[in-house]
């Protein structure tokens, strides 16, 4: 995997200057401040549920410093960035890498829903799908199931069989 001086894997922050100028797009961005697109996956942990590694663009500067032009609107400051050039965006979406971190069926299940989702998106010829109506529903169940307030010894949510703080609790 080649790369440039930036770092393989880091925790990098927003550029907020950068992304205030991002009036012409991200491309449009890039070419006005010099440095270069780098392509990866951004990390993410859900509890002790699952971590999914999802494609993700950032921003290099051309003094080799690394700045996520791109977050989600969930209010993190930081993530972490695994550098992978073999990533490449065609206009088509790419999908997640999803590993749970829990035996639960339910968490197998909602990463096998989640894949299958991903596919039929890949799948699609244009920006938009036909995802059918009963895999988003089944989804959205399980993720409500799972963000379900819980005490310490009750039942997990996820229906492994432990109680929450030896399972999606665990610290």
């Amino acid at each position: 995997m080649a790369h440039t001086g930036a770092p393989y894997c880091c925790f990098l922050g927003r550029d907020d200057y950068f992304m205030s100028s991002m009036e012409t797009g991200q491309y449009g961005a890039i070419r006005g401040h010099g440095g270069q697109q780098v392509n990866g996956w951004a990390v993410w942990q859900w509890a002790n549920i699952s971590v999914t590694l999802e494609a993700h663009a950032v921003w290099e500067s051309p003094e080799g410093m690394l700045a996520d032009i791109t977050p989600h609107d969930c209010g993190e400051r930081e993530i972490l960035f695994l550098r992978d050039d073999r990533v490449v965006y065609s206009g088509k979406p790419i999908g997640s890498i999803k590993q749970p971190l829990t035996a639960s069926p339910q968490v197998a299940e909602l990463i096998g829903l989640l894949n299958e989702r991903d596919r039929i998106m890949s799948a699609a010829p244009g920006r938009l799908c036909e995802m059918p109506k009963s895999l988003l529903i089944r989804i959205m169940q399980i993720q409500e199931m799972l963000h379900k307030e819980v005490g310490r010894n009750d039942p997990c949510p996820c229906q492994s069989g432990l109680k929450y703080k030896k399972c999606c609790g665990r610290n």
